[in-house]
Order: structure tokens, then sequence, then C-alpha cells
């Protein structure tokens, strides 16, 4: 009842993975199939784990519908067989779907901290590198850029001490970004834009280590 398929599992991460090294046309059909033998093993636990990783990678690739989509099935689920992490985690998402979106974003922000909060105040740190980006995106949609770099350097912090770094080299990406846009119109000193060069230096240096063309 509270286990997961691990054809589901390998599956769902062989996505990620194949995304990552830069197929998202096969990533997809991974993304599908696992979402496909979810359903035919009928296992709620299983079939949140699918929608779950299906959720993320939409969101990776921008896609916010499809992340709405996903998001909402997931809850559904979750909800219905009291499966709180997951449970967290969708209405994480369509938290960040809403900011993205531009629904009342500050609102939005607010409601995705107090989400990642629970989550790991149910004693797990799993992912939590990511939900950092994905709120640091929020915060940069809200013009909160001291927040959303609080956010990433506990999220590269966060990699370096547990060895979740899969999405690191997003993390400086952004970073970079979010100091470029905190600095613009306001005539950054050199020693700024250095540090907005390094973040994506570093950021390209990761992506080249890790094989994550996509990055």
């Amino acid at each position: 009842r509270y286990g997961m398929s691990p054809s589901v599992v390998a599956l769902a991460y062989l996505a990620h993975c194949v995304w990552l090294l830069g197929d998202p046309e096969q990533a997809s059909q991974y993304s599908q199939e696992a979402l496909a033998l979810a359903k035919q093993i009928n296992v709620p636990m299983t079939l949140c784990y699918a929608l779950g990783r299906a959720s993320w990678q939409h969101a990776f690739t921008g896609q916010l519908e499809a992340t709405r989509i996903q998001a909402e099935k997931l809850l559904q689920i979750t909800c219905q067989h009291g499966f709180r992490n997951f449970e967290l985690g969708a209405r994480f998402l369509l938290a960040w779907v809403n900011a993205q979106s531009g629904d009342s974003v500050l609102a939005q922000v607010e409601s995705m901290y107090e989400l990642m909060q629970e989550y790991q105040n149910l004693g797990t740190i799993l992912n939590r590198t990511t939900f950092l980006v994905l709120f640091a995106q929020a915060c940069a949609r809200a013009g909160r850029f001291e927040r959303g770099l609080a956010a990433l350097d506990e999220s590269i912090a966060s990699g370096e001490k547990t060895g979740e770094r899969w999405f690191e080299a997003e993390a400086y990406c952004l970073k970079g970004e979010l100091l470029e846009q905190q600095g613009l119109g306001s005539s950054p000193p050199v020693s700024d834009l250095r540090a907005v060069e390094r973040c994506f230096h570093t950021s390209r240096q990761i992506a080249n280590q890790q094989g994550a063309r996509m990055l």
C-alpha cells in the first residue's frame, strides 16, 4: 500500500536524466511510460510518484499548463489517501505555476515558502535543493532578489552537504541572473559584474562536468 514500483521509479528518474543529457523527446517518452505503467499497476503511492515526477519534468521545461494539470491530478490522489509529502509537493508546484503566470505573485511566494518549510518538517530534505531553486524563480518574479539569492545559496550549500547536486548548475545560473537583475539601472560596480560572470562560468563548468547539456 505504501510502496512504490521500482520500474515506475526507474522510468521517472530516467526521464529526468535523459532530459538533463539533452534529449527532451526521449525524456517525454520515458515519463509517459512511467505514468502508463503506474496506472496499470494501480497502486496510489506509485501513481503519486509518477505524477509527481511528471509535474517536476514539466516545470523544468517551463510548461506551466502541463505542470498544473499533472499537479492537480497528484493533489486529488494525495488528499484522497493522505499522502502528506506528495500533497505538499503538489501544492508547492501549483503555487509556483501561479507565480510564474503572474497571479498574486507575492502571496504565492509566501505560500511556497510555508509549504517548503512544512515539507522539511516532515523529516526529509529530499529534493530541497530543487524546491529552493523554484522558490528563487518565484522570488525573482516578485522582485524579491535578496530572498531569492538567499534561497539559492541555501540550495548550493545543501547540495554540497548532501550530495544532491543534479540541479546545482541551474542554481548558479539563476544566481547570476538574479544578481544581474538586482543591479539593472543602478550602474553596478565592476565587482558585481564579475560576480555575475563567475556564477555563469561556474554553472557551465558544473553542467559540463555532469554532462548536463540541457543546463
